[in-house]
């Protein structure tokens, strides 16, 4: 086997698909990107009693930016209102160019229980809830200011969902309009309150003596990915989509492909792409390595090449072609990084869905192997 023949064909494909990167496009098509809520999803409240003016109007004594269940929260004792929350979800946008036309965007929330008290009812404006805008102190995590009303938008962003209608283990949509979708940070997180009419509008929620609304949403820090919130956005005219990596995500004890919680993009139908990506790799441990693959949409036709390197050695290369097929080992040293850059092109056939970056340790090991946040797949028209 000529070794060096092998480097050189792989090493002359990287020089010819970054050339070709570097042609500006254009395209006329619409693409769909999830963005997916990370670190600073969660809620805030204030506990103390008092009229529902007071208690919407307080500092906050209670923040939870880590905890699996977040809650927007109406609760009225005897004779005043205490248990006062609004529920956040903050999503990293900044993978949106910057002259990107957006189309349409649509938050979805996984929800999770609505409760109630038997027998004790709240007024219409508990009984309907809305996203608005909030500025929080930090993009990744809560903290007890981010209550203050002075945080708050007073505009509904979206449509009215209502208490009756929220669904256990369901995805609730919020199709944001006019004023949601100018919400959205290009260069940055977006970020969503989710709270009550009464709240958006400082009207009395009405609820009587022990009545009270509480609706749950699971957040990113529930077990598994299918339940994560996440921020569906609709491009056209982009010319190029980029998706960045939200947080660090690791794997351990498993050498099966899974699908990246992130790093991934819709393709249209009967399309050329030129396809760039940048993984960045770490593990307590040299034992585990790592490998990658994409799945792509049924009948693309996708030539891909990769090259890692941990510092100035080489830790793996070669070529992509066959969807969910994984690479040969990719070294990932002990505490050090090892960079994975990938190029090349894909066309889609008559299936539009997603190309989406898999990866796995190539051998099991309790020591985990992690894809760091700040990776992206970048995908062009050509």
């Amino acid at each position: 086997m000529n070794i060096q023949a092998n480097e050189n064909r792989v090493h002359v494909f990287f020089v010819v698909a970054l050339m070709l990167a570097l042609i500006p496009t254009e395209f006329s098509h619409a693409l769909t990107t999830n963005f997916y809520a990370g670190a600073g999803d969660g809620f805030v409240r204030e506990d103390t009693a008092g009229t529902y003016a007071t208690v919407r109007n307080a500092a906050g004594d209670f923040a939870d930016y880590t905890t699996t269940l977040a809650e927007l929260r109406i609760r009225r004792a005897i004779g005043n209102y205490e248990g006062h929350g609004r529920a956040i979800f903050q999503f990293d946008t900044s993978g949106l160019d910057d002259d990107a036309d957006i189309v349409s965007a649509t938050v979805y929330l996984h929800a999770d229980a609505a409760n109630t008290y038997p027998d004790h009812s709240c007024g219409t404006p508990a009984e309907e809830v809305n996203l608005t805008t909030v500025d929080t102190s930090s993009d990744t995590t809560l903290t007890v200011s981010d209550y203050s009303l002075t945080n708050y938008g007073s505009t509904p962003l979206s449509a009215t969902t209502t208490f009756a209608t929220w669904d256990q283990d369901t995805y609730m949509p919020f199709v944001l309009n006019a004023a949601g979708i100018a919400a959205l940070n290009k260069s940055g997180f977006s970020a969503f309150a989710l709270r009550t009419g009464a709240d958006i509008f400082g009207v009395d929620p009405g609820c009587g003596d022990y009545g009270y609304r509480i609706y749950g949403i699971d957040t990113s820090e529930t077990t598994g990915t299918t339940q994560d919130s996440y921020i569906e956005i609709v491009t056209a005219d982009t010319g190029t989509l980029t998706v960045r990596k939200a947080v660090n995500e690791s794997v351990t004890s498993s050498t099966v492909l899974q699908d990246d919680n992130h790093l991934s993009v819709n393709l249209a139908t009967n399309t050329e792409y030129i396809v760039e990506a940048f993984i960045v790799a770490t593990s307590t441990s040299k034992q585990p390595g790592l490998k990658l693959a994409f799945d792509a949409p049924s009948g693309s036709d996708m030539l891909l090449g990769y090259l890692a390197h941990s510092g100035i050695v080489l830790a793996g290369g070669g070529i992509i072609e066959v969807a969910e097929t994984a690479t040969a080992e990719i070294d990932v040293d002990r505490d050090s990084s090892t960079v994975v850059r990938i190029m090349g092109t894909i066309k889609t056939g008559s299936t539009s869905d997603n190309l989406t970056l898999q990866w796995a340790q190539n051998t099991s090991d309790t020591d985990s192997v992690t894809v760091r946040a700040g990776s992206y797949i970048r995908v062009t028209d050509i």
